[in-house]
């Protein structure tokens, strides 16, 4: 017999599944996906490594997902497959939007930090007023290697010409004070201040947004990374928070709306995911992780 299907613990678990391991991607298809591979594997002369690329992919977020639900090996029937991918997916979706309508209302603040009144200029505008039609937001969102001030290209950006081409990353995922180095793609890269202190603000912090889901469903201490065992960051828990702040920097209430480079935040969630799967096991990734543990302003107090 299968044990009882707990929806609480399984949304829970798919709020965390969601800001750390995969937020867009379906849970069903994943977990059938990864049981097919799990029965492959089990052949002694197969290993992870004869697996395609796709595949060794899907098997890394579904062993992610296992070690997050372990009790999940426990159901074996399709009826309570499918329920508990709705369960974790209802998560996942409650989380994202949350932590989307919170950081919004809080970037005015958050960028105020760094650019003191300019960003003042911003309280009170509609969402469509922020992104490329504002320009501190789009000076923060327009790829480095664009100059957005040059009238031909302004001229050439708004009317679409820019579209499915191949730009650089936006300026916000930078220090503010960094110039990004053509010959070294990694200077700067991913250790903006604005950042990490909305990864603070939705992970990490006892007053962060994962916390406070948790505590008003548990009443408990909250702390998402206490509960979940998020030790340390991750890759896709960065992917994460870029995603978030590219869609709260912009001009669109959907996560799929594209920008005037055609990007839209979903879009830019699998770039950063599958340029930080790219280079896992480069040293500048590893000297990233390790930045962002030991960065100055990565001390989990949060946002008053």
């Amino acid at each position: 017999l299968e044990m009882r299907i707990d929806n609480a613990t399984f949304i829970n678990h798919g709020h965390h599944f969601g800001r750390t391991v995969e937020t867009f991607d379906g849970v069903l298809p994943l977990i059938n996906h990864g049981r097919y591979l799990s029965n492959i594997l089990i052949q002694p002369q197969l290993t992870v490594a004869h697996l395609t690329e796709v595949e060794r992919a899907v098997w890394r977020t579904y062993r992610r997902l296992l070690s997050m639900i372990p009790q999940l090996e426990g159901f074996h029937s399709a009826s309570s497959l499918v329920e508990i991918s709705k369960l974790i997916y209802k998560g996942i979706l409650a989380a994202r939007l949350h932590d989307k309508r919170a950081l919004r209302a809080k970037m005015v603040s958050l960028l105020a930090l760094t650019f003191g009144d300019n960003a003042l200029s911003l309280e009170g505008l509609e969402k469509n007023d922020w992104g490329f039609n504002n320009p501190l937001t789009r000076s923060l969102i327009c790829p480095v290697d664009v100059d957005w001030d040059e009238p031909t290209k302004q001229e050439a950006i708004e009317a679409g010409a820019f579209k499915r081409l191949v730009w650089g990353w936006p300026s916000f995922v930078y220090g503010f004070n960094a110039c990004p180095d053509h010959r070294d793609m990694w200077d700067g890269l991913f250790r903006s201040p604005l950042l990490v202190t909305a990864y603070k603000r939705v992970i990490t912090s006892p007053s962060s947004l994962a916390a406070q889901m948790q505590l008003s469903r548990s009443k408990t201490q909250p702390g998402d990374c206490c509960i979940y065992g998020l030790t340390h960051v991750t890759p896709r828990s960065l992917a994460y928070i870029a995603m978030q702040v590219h869609s709260a920097l912009g001009s669109s209430r959907l996560f799929i709306h594209e920008d005037a480079f055609g990007i839209s935040s979903r879009r830019f969630y699998e770039l950063v995911v599958h340029f930080f799967d790219k280079f896992s096991n480069d040293d500048e990734m590893q000297d990233l992780l390790v930045w962002w543990m030991t960065a100055e302003d990565f001390s989990g107090e949060g946002i008053k």
